[in-house]
């Protein structure tokens, strides 16, 4: 296995100070797939989402800096049901890009106010990732 993320520290980004968030990417980027231009952001890893998302305010970032509006795919949200956009972007990480089929999702007004992504199961099953809960990190491997 190749080792992507080694131990990182759970994040601080809880909005009760006292109580540590969980794993959360803090170097990771987002981009266009074709690599042209990209955008820091925070990724919560969330096992609870079947698909990676994105905050609304990250994909008009990205379509500012590349000139021009993402490909989108209108798909089945597979909670609601309703249909929702699908935008052709990837998530960088570990040296690895991750490119969700058929994008990543973007409701308006979803997430909370300090993630930028959530890395949902779509693309944590390409992945081996272990929580120390003790020692509050986590390490991301790739089979």
């Amino acid at each position: 296995m190749r080792t992507l993320i080694k131990d990182q520290p759970y994040s601080k980004t809880s909005c009760y100070s006292n109580v540590r968030k969980g794993p959360v990417l803090t170097d990771a980027l987002l981009t266009d797939n074709k690599d042209t231009k990209q955008v820091e952001i925070l990724a919560f890893i969330d096992s609870g989402c079947d698909d990676t998302i994105m905050r609304w305010a990250k994909k008009v970032e990205l379509e500012a800096k590349i000139g021009h509006d993402l490909p989108c795919e209108i798909v089945q949200n597979s909670i609601t049901g309703k249909k929702i956009s699908a935008y052709k972007v990837s998530v960088v990480f570990g040296g690895e890009k991750f490119t969700p089929v058929p994008g990543i999702h973007c409701p308006p007004d979803y997430l909370f106010d300090r993630e930028d992504v959530l890395i949902g199961r779509d693309i944590m099953r390409e992945l081996v990732i272990t929580l120390n809960g003790p020692n509050e990190v986590f390490t991301i491997e790739r089979p």
